[in-house]
């Protein structure tokens, strides 16, 4: 498959210009309702998740149209792409390019993508009934990752806005606190450590986040 065919399955201009379908970023893509998912698409993202490259228990290549691909697949409740996107997280990307450098600060967004893809499938399973499983299946990922922030760059932003959920709560209270504690005993901390102490802590402290920001909405 050459770049022009990969491109094309990649792209969704397509539904960017339905107007039925209400579609304005590739967020919406990713968290578009199960009938409209482009089923023909399925198995030519599948083709795209070409092996990783390890060395030493280390990644040391990743293909970006292969994790473009695990993205949108794991966003879309299909499994082969939450398995490939748990492989890099178990490996790390630290030896990888910046990949998605964030707009402002440069640093590589790369596991905040993968972290939202993640929560994506857990969001999609749960409205096919199957939230316990998934969050199951996909805790000791995202747990991993939320330890990982200790020592990379990697924004925890979107775990405040999970935590007023009670099973996310119960999952995930403790790693955020121990990852806080290392983080506010760090003698030299990036703009990203100190972000990630004053938006989790508030969360911590206020599980209902739900109602808080539906407050702040009024």
């Amino acid at each position: 498959m050459n770049k022009k065919e990969i491109e094309k399955i990649l792209n969704f201009d397509d539904y960017y210009e339905d107007e039925k379908l209400d579609i304005d970023s590739l967020d919406d893509i990713l968290l578009i309702e199960d009938e409209l998912i482009p089923k023909d698409r399925i198995d030519k993202l599948k083709k795209l998740l070409t092996p990783l490259t390890i060395k030493n228990e280390e990644l040391i290549f990743l293909d970006w149209f292969a994790l473009d691909s695990a993205i949108i697949l794991t966003s879309w409740g299909e499994d082969e792409g939450l398995e490939y996107l748990k492989k890099i997280v178990f490996y790390g990307l630290k030896n990888i390019p910046n990949y998605s450098p964030h707009h402002l600060y440069g640093y590589n967004q790369s596991y905040e993508y993968i972290i939202n893809a993640i929560l994506n499938y857990n969001a999609r399973m749960s409205d096919r009934g199957y939230k316990k499983e998934a969050l199951n299946r996909t805790s000791s990922s995202l747990i991993k990752l939320i330890y990982r922030a200790k020592e990379e760059d990697i924004s925890l932003l979107i775990f405040k806005y999970k935590l007023y959920d009670e099973d996310y709560y119960i999952v995930f209270q403790a790693p955020l606190e121990k990852t806080l504690k290392y983080l506010k005993k760090k003698k030299e901390k990036t703009f990203l450590d100190e972000y990630n102490i004053k938006d989790i802590k508030k969360a911590l402290t206020r599980p209902n986040i739900l109602e808080e920001l539906k407050k702040e909405k009024r």
